[in-house]
Order: structure tokens, then C-alpha cells, then sequence
């Protein structure tokens, strides 16, 4: 079911299996159409990862709603904050940070590199 789900959403989009693979950092395709066809599991960490990479909800995703297209952007960033509420030790990132979260996953493979470079040394001590 979240497989077609997310096969869906994608479409819905115009959206390429590479696409979403990129967004989602895999290297391939292939692990996108795993899902998609019910091969591979989602967890619940990486159902929340497509649903973000997809705009939409974990409950959509796994057919607990139906998709609202009339849903303003703002309204679509609650019901995520929501949803990432357990994920995120129960402190909720405000719309900014959300905003920023966004912004990273638009960013290329070489960008997110040294974006990851930078969060680690600061995570370390280094600055």
C-alpha cells in the first residue's frame, strides 16, 4: 500500500523515480522502484523521509487520509511538524527550521557534502 502510495504522490508531482532517489540521497533509482513495487519495506524514520521528499503526510503515505490538494503550504507544514514530532525526541523544529530542512534537500550532492562536513565539525567541538 505505501509503496503505490508513493508511486503516486510522485506522479501526482511529474516526478522521476531518479528524482525522488536524489531527494531521498540514494544513489539509484532502484531502491525507489523496490518500494514502489512492494519488494522493500519502509520504516518508520524513512516513511517520514518520503513523506517530506513528496510534500505530503506519513498518514497519507500509508492510506490513513486521502491527499488534499487544497492544502495551503502552511497548513501542509503543520500536519509534517506533526507527524516528525516522535522522530525529532519530541521537540518540534519551528517553520523556519522546517524551512531551512527544505532548503537542504534542494541543495546538490556536492552542496549537502559540505554541508554534512560543516554540521559534523560543529557536532564535534570544532569550529
Amino acid at each position: 500500500m505505501i509503496g503505490e502510495r508513493i508511486r503516486m504522490r510522485r506522479q501526482e508531482l511529474g516526478m522521476t523515480q531518479e528524482e525522488l532517489a536524489k531527494r531521498m540521497g540514494y544513489k539509484s533509482k532502484s531502491t525507489v522502484n523496490k518500494v514502489e513495487c512492494g519488494k522493500n519495506d519502509v520504516n518508520q524514520s524513512t516513511a517520514v523521509k518520503y513523506a517530506m521528499a513528496l510534500n505530503t503526510t506519513v498518514a497519507y503515505l500509508m492510506g490513513w487520509e486521502e491527499q488534499d490538494s487544497r492544502l495551503g503550504k502552511e497548513m501542509m507544514k503543520r500536519r509534517m511538524l506533526d507527524e516528525i514530532y516522535d522522530y525529532c525526541d519530541g521537540e518540534l523544529p519551528t517553520f523556519e527550521e522546517l524551512d531551512k530542512i527544505l532548503a537542504i534537500r534542494r541543495l546538490s550532492a556536492y552542496d549537502r557534502k559540505l554541508m554534512d562536513m560543516i554540521l559534523t565539525r560543529e557536532t564535534d567541538g570544532e569550529q
